[in-house]
This record gives C-alpha cells, sequence and structure tokens, in this order.
C-alpha cells in the first residue's frame, strides 16, 4: 500500500543504505483508512464463516534531523477491522507550550492544542528532562529518566528548578477513549533571578583611530556591578576586553578606514552575564579635521600636511625629495599652501558666524589658502580669503564704490561664475578711490574704509579678535615682470621674495611725481587686505607653475580649471604696478594675471582676505563646503 489519506509515502534512497520506505508520520496523529472496501466471498460449505490469515507490517519512520529527541518515546496503535462506515476518529493534538510565568526556582507552563480530539481530554501529562548548565553539551541518554506528573488542567508549575540550567519539558493529553495525544517537548532555560540587559549600543563618535559608544541596560535582579567592553577586527584578534561602570566607552588605539566589532555585556553582583550585544562600525579615514580637533589648528596642520595631498609643502629640500610636477619652483618661504582643483581641496572655513555650509549663512564661508610663519619664529598662521565675493551689504558704499554687478555685462561671467551669490548682490569697486590717480594701497578707500572699517567692523567681535593685525607687503613690481615671460617662483620673489622693490629704489609715485621708495610706500599694516598674485599661482596645480600670465603662449589652456582659488569674475589683488603708477595687477577672466587695469576702472570683484592669530583652534568639520572648519 503506497497511498493512505493524510500520509505522504517516502520512497527509499537507493544511495543511502540506511534509509527505508515507508509514510511519514512526523507530526502526525489521529487514525487512517488503511484499505476500504475489501470483500471476503464465502459459500455453502463455509456456513456463512471464513477465516482468512493477514499479515499487516506498519513501517512508520521519522525525517526528523536529529534522532536523539526521539530516543526512547513510544509509539501506540491498534487495526481496527469494521463492517461499518467508519469516520476518521481524531486525536488530541499539542502544538505549543506557553511560559506563563518565571519565579525564583519554577516556571508556570500551559498546553496549547490546535486540535482538541474527537473524544474529549480527561486528562494531562508533564515531565521535565535536565539537560546541564547554559552552555554545556549533554550527551544523549537511551535511558527514559523522565517522571510523569498528571493534572486535570492543561496547566502545569515545574518545582525545583536549578538556575541557569537546560531543561527539556514535555506534555501529553488522554481523550476519553484513552487514546493518547503527540508529546510535545520543548527547551527551556531556569533562570533564579533576571539577569542584566544590553537593550541597544549607540555610536555616538568616532575617527580615525577611535569609537565612542553608549548603551542601553536594563538592570537584573541583582543589579549591575560593571560592563565588559570587546573590540575585535583589524589586528585586534582576539578580541580585547575593556571593563568600566559607565554606559559611554571610548575605544582608542584603532586604524583607519578598518571594520570593528563591538560586543557589550553587563555584569551583575554575584558575577552572572547578561547576553551579548553586538554592533560593527568601520572607522574614519584619518583626515585634518579629525586630527587638529581641539588643537592649534596652524601648527597641526604644519604637522600633519603630509595627510592631505592638496597641501603642499614649499620647502625646496622636500620639494626635492617628492619630484611633484614643477618641484623646483617653490616659494620656499617654509609655508603650506592649498593647491589643485576644487574637488581634491577641502578648505572651507566657517567664520563670523557658529555654523554655515552652501546652504547656511553662505556669506560666512571662507576658504584657507594656507599656513604662513611670515616672522619666521615657528608662529605659523592661517591666511584665509572670502570664498564668494565681497557684497555690496557687507562692504558698503564709499569712495571705491561704484556699483553692484550689471548682470547684462557682456563679460563671460555667466560661463565661469563658480559662486552662488546672486549677481546683483556682489559689489563693485575701485581699487583706490573713483578720482585717485595713483596706486598706494594705504591711501586706497576700498583699503581703508571699505575692507578695514565697514566690512571688518561687521564681523562679530568674538570672530574679529582672531584676526592678526598684519604686516602686507604692497611694494609691486613692473608690469612685464608679473604677467610676460614669468612663472610662479618669478612672481613670488618679485611680489614678496629676494626680488622685491626695496627701499631706496624707484618705483613709487605720490600723486605729483616719480620717487624712490621709502619702507612705509611697502608695506601697510592692518586687519583685511586681498590675495596676492603669487596667492593665485600657487594655488593653481602645480604641473601649471612654469606658465606665465597675461599674454604666455599657454594661457588659452584654461588651467583655472585646476585652480581652486579661481571664482570666474574680474578680481583685483592687492600687488601694484611700479612702472604703470595708476596700474594694479587683478584676476582677469578667463583667470590669468592681468596689468592692463587702470586702478579706477570697473573690476567687480573683491574677497577680502586676512590672517588669523596662532592660537586659534580648530572646533569641527571635515573642511567641505556643507562640513566646514569651525574655530575658537
Amino acid at each position: 500500500i503506497k497511498e493512505i489519506d493524510g500520509l505522504v509515502y517516502h520512497e527509499k534512497d537507493e544511495k543511502n543504505p540506511n534509509d527505508v520506505s515507508g509514510f511519514d508520520i512526523t507530526g502526525k496523529s489521529g487514525s487512517f483508512a488503511i484499505k476500504v472496501g475489501e470483500e471476503i466471498e464465502v459459500t455453502k460449505n463455509d456456513n456463512g464463516e471464513k477465516e482468512e490469515e493477514w499479515e499487516i507490517k506498519v513501517t512508520l519512520i521519522n525525517l526528523d534531523n536529529d534522532q536523539n529527541r526521539n530516543t526512547g518515546k513510544e509509539v501506540t496503535g491498534e487495526v481496527v477491522i469494521t463492517t461499518d462506515t467508519m469516520d476518521t476518529y481524531k486525536l488530541a493534538h499539542i502544538n505549543n507550550v506557553s511560559i506563563d510565568e518565571k519565579t525564583v526556582d519554577s516556571i508556570t507552563t500551559t498546553l496549547k492544542f490546535d486540535e482538541k480530539g474527537t473524544a474529549g481530554i480527561k486528562e494531562y501529562y508533564f515531565a521535565k528532562e535536565e539537560k546541564g548548565k547554559v552552555g554545556e553539551v549533554v550527551p544523549a541518554s537511551l535511558e527514559d529518566v523522565k517522571i510523569w506528573e498528571k493534572e486535570s488542567s492543561p496547566t502545569h508549575i515545574f518545582t525545583n528548578l536549578t538556575s541557569d540550567t537546560n531543561y527539556i519539558i514535555y506534555g501529553y493529553a488522554v481523550d476519553n477513549n484513552d487514546f493518547k495525544s503527540n508529546v510535545y517537548e520543548t527547551e527551556i532555560i531556569a533562570t533564579a533571578k533576571k539577569l542584566p540587559e544590553i537593550k541597544s549600543i549607540e555610536v555616538i563618535s568616532k575617527s580615525y583611530n577611535e569609537i565612542s559608544i553608549q548603551i542601553d541596560s536594563e538592570e537584573g535582579d541583582r543589579g549591575i556591578k560593571e560592563y565588559e567592553y570587546e573590540i575585535s577586527g583589524a589586528t585586534i584578534n582576539p578580541g580585547r576586553i575593556e571593563k568600566g561602570t559607565e554606559k559611554t566607552h571610548t575605544f582608542e588605539g584603532l586604524e583607519e578606514e578598518q571594520e570593528y566589532t563591538i560586543k557589550v555585556r553587563a555584569i551583575d553582583s554575584e558575577g552572572d552575564k547578561s547576553t551579548d550585544s553586538v554592533k560593527t562600525e568601520t572607522t574614519l579615514k584619518k583626515t585634518i579635521g579629525l586630527l587638529c580637533k581641539g588643537k592649534e589648528f596652524a601648527s597641526c596642520i604644519k604637522e600633519n600636511y603630509e595627510i592631505d595631498g592638496a597641501i603642499i609643502y614649499h620647502n625646496l629640500e622636500d620639494a626635492t625629495k617628492k619630484e611633484f610636477p614643477n618641484y623646483n619652483l617653490v616659494a620656499n618661504d617654509d609655508s603650506y599652501r592649498y593647491a589643485g582643483s576644487n574637488d581634491i581641496v577641502n578648505n572651507y572655513v566657517c567664520f563670523g558666524a557658529d555654523t554655515c555650509s552652501d546652504t547656511e549663512n553662505y556669506d560666512n564661508l571662507y576658504r584657507i589658502i594656507g599656513i604662513f610663519d611670515d616672522n619666521k619664529n615657528n608662529q605659523y598662521k592661517l591666511k584665509l580669503i572670502k570664498a564668494d565675493y565681497l557684497t555690496a551689504e557687507e562692504g558698503g558704499v564709499s569712495e571705491a564704490y561704484f556699483n553692484t554687478f550689471d548682470q547684462n555685462n557682456p563679460d563671460i561671467v555667466s560661463l565661469y561664475y563658480r559662486g552662488k551669490l546672486p549677481l546683483s548682490k556682489i559689489g563693485g569697486y575701485y581699487w583706490a578711490g573713483k578720482d585717485i590717480i595713483y596706486n598706494t594701497w594705504s591711501s586706497s578707500f576700498l583699503n581703508t574704509e571699505n575692507l578695514n572699517i565697514i566690512f571688518y567692523n561687521k564681523i562679530p567681535e568674538k570672530y574679529r579678535i582672531m584676526i592678526e593685525n598684519h604686516i602686507w607687503t604692497v611694494s609691486g613690481n613692473t608690469s612685464r615682470d608679473f604677467v610676460y615671460e614669468t612663472n610662479a617662483l618669478k612672481v613670488y620673489n618679485i611680489e614678496l621674495g629676494e626680488n622685491k622693490i626695496k627701499s631706496g629704489e624707484s618705483g613709487c609715485y605720490d600723486g605729483v611725481t616719480p620717487r624712490v621708495c621709502t619702507e612705509k610706500d611697502l608695506t601697510y599694516q592692518d586687519e583685511i587686505g586681498l590675495m596676492y598674485v603669487s596667492d593665485y599661482y600657487y594655488t593653481m596645480d602645480s604641473k601649471y607653475w612654469h606658465l606665465s600670465g597675461f599674454g604666455g603662449d599657454d594661457y588659452y589652456s584654461y588651467h583655472y580649471l585646476d585652480n581652486w582659488l579661481y571664482m570666474g569674475i574680474t578680481e583685483w589683488t592687492i600687488t601694484r604696478v611700479s612702472d604703470i603708477y595708476i596700474n594694479a595687477l587683478m584676476i582677469s577672466a578667463p583667470a590669468y594675471p592681468d596689468y592692463n587695469v587702470y586702478i579706477n576702472a570697473i573690476v567687480d570683484g573683491v574677497r577680502p582676505t586676512f590672517y588669523l592669530n596662532s592660537d586659534v583652534k580648530l572646533v569641527s568639520g571635515n573642511g567641505t563646503i556643507s562640513n566646514p572648519y569651525t574655530l575658537l
């Protein structure tokens, strides 16, 4: 017989010598019709009676993977032959056991049924089997040591249990015809008292070498004595365990960009431990922002500049070892300058507001040109430039102001402007003043009024005191030296270095007649200035440092694309032209230094530039436009 309603026939697997054929009775109970409508033929000689010998062989198989759990179980049944039509007899069937209550040494359970059976239930039986302490492996026993206890209801209290011990509990029911249900079993753990619990782990901060976590825990019946904080991953294998009593903990000495597994467990007053709560977390990449948090920012950049590929150390000996493009053209002034395109330079600073970004307080975004030690006393200072142009509202009106930007100007601004300001907000300023015809920075209205009074006084006091009263070099040089047959190093040397104009040399003009220069003509001391021409050269990718400015053979290559400092609008620098006394240098569009500009000409862009005191500290940020550095 290979077909019985309600059972599945399993064919023997010929590849498995231990396999057998038979009906799968896993989880089955009740009655099943084996053969229906069998006819027995009798004759007159039989007197209406006939004897036949039937052999009934029943093969019962159970396909559970773990057959140890079947050891000691009984399978009962009976064969019924009847001339009557027999309805299927349904046995009671248990499908679950609920845990209703736990006390110090007892557990209350209730049998749950999906079938109460045809005849109803008259009594219930329960048993337990101890399987050892939690974590122990107890060999299966062939001896049935269960002691059954009878109940008149499906609820039973298991007593005299041992703490933290595994038990298997059993239950079955007997119906009113004395047929048994299935025997249901389940595994439980008896706990004398409630253990503590780690409910969650939250990472509250992380850096390239630290992860700080905060946990949410719940005490057990014996409180919490301490926590075990375990971390593994990277070179920490096996895990490192650190103990503490606080709900916050910091793992230190980690490696950058590595995934770590964190486990936390609570220990009660008797030394019992909660189960582990587990979390994985990856450390961050090492950056200037992470290394310098809470430190004097400029000196920290100096110590860690090599981790930021956009920072170039302008020291010839160091550059010779690295041999990047045009390394021999470094300024050799021991400065550290950001160079390259916008997509690699992360040097934004929030200044004048506690928070800012490309979507919040945009006018308070600045960028770091570099760090400089002009006094050669190892007191490095950040040099900032406004990220976008000075607005008419910020710079105010003076003899140097001429108009806000004309949006209908046929200038190529619409092609090259990189900022976010409405063009109608950008203020246009003369270099000196509308009616001034000589290029002395100390008498420039843009310098003395718009930058160092109006703009400066609009900076909040807590930020104003960070700005250094700086000595600016304003000697300038000849137009040809600046923009023809030159390069970044030559421009630096004639503007700030060994070839700059010195006292006693010609090249100065007071509006009456050319004369020799005094020290007062060549320097000017105040808080706010503008960028140097050499700043612009050195913020280009170094592969362009050998190119000249206006009129050079290669300026049409538009190398401004690899210069983060370029913003797309004609823009003044602080540097005058010494042989044309009514001219100053600007950054033209598209992006080359241009000398052929009268100081009272219309040049649309001005970006305030200044140095910060050396003790300014980094608070937070990573230097991106959306998360700029904040300072204290």
